[in-house]
């Protein structure tokens, strides 16, 4: 079903963009044609850190993802893999695109176009686990937040990652398989390409 549901994500994006069938001569290298410079594919570096905090059952959970520039010409996405391989798509962007507790689950842009928070009300034992945020960069990068659901007061951070935050996406042993691994990088290669298709600074709308 996770296939499935990434399969139609991957097409919607790619309709998205383009909006029309291509055809055959539109792909056809004109040489005379001039050259458009992509840009940095690199993207900006994370202010947000890789962390694992606790948050009491009933309570708000909160994460925040962040870099140190705008994310012009790229997308971000929070996921919560799992070990059969499903890549667990919570949201792209500002939509929320997972099919598990959406009446509890947002998200919102932070200032400057500069990340996103991921908000989940009501927490249940269902919560705990790996967060992941992920840049359509090239490579793709990401940092994780391990959530406990437990004890008493408000959400806390229990412990941050003093490494440096650009981790390419990869099977770290954090609970997420190499399939979803590459799940997600393509579902974020192709965010790249849909951004500087469709135009620098769109947000897509599923």
């Amino acid at each position: 079903m996770e296939k499935y549901v990434l399969l139609v994500l991957l097409v919607a994006l790619a309709a998205r963009a383009h909006g029309k069938p291509v055809d055959a001569d539109e792909l056809a290298y004109d040489e005379n044609e001039e050259e458009h410079d992509v840009g940095d594919l690199s993207g900006p570096a994370f202010v947000s850190k890789s962390a694992r905090v606790r948050v009491p059952e009933g309570k708000r959970l909160k994460l925040a993802c962040q870099m140190d520039g705008p994310l012009t010409n790229f997308n971000m996405l929070w996921s919560k893999p799992d070990s059969s391989g499903n890549a667990g798509i919570l949201t792209l962007g500002t939509n929320v695109v997972t099919r598990h507790g959406e009446k509890r689950m947002r998200v919102r842009a932070l200032p400057g176009n500069t990340g996103f928070e991921l908000t989940i009300d009501n927490v249940e034992e269902s919560d705990r686990g790996r967060y992941e945020c992920k840049v359509s960069s090239v490579p793709p990068k990401s940092i994780h937040i391990d959530v406990e659901v437990g004890g008493e007061g408000e959400q806390e951070v229990l412990s941050e990652d003093v490494r440096a935050a650009d981790q390419p996406v990869t099977d770290d042993g954090g609970g997420a398989s190499s399939t979803s691994a590459c799940s997600l990088s393509a579902v974020l290669f192709l965010a790249a390409v849909t951004h500087l298709v469709a135009g620098a600074g769109r947000q897509f709308q599923l």
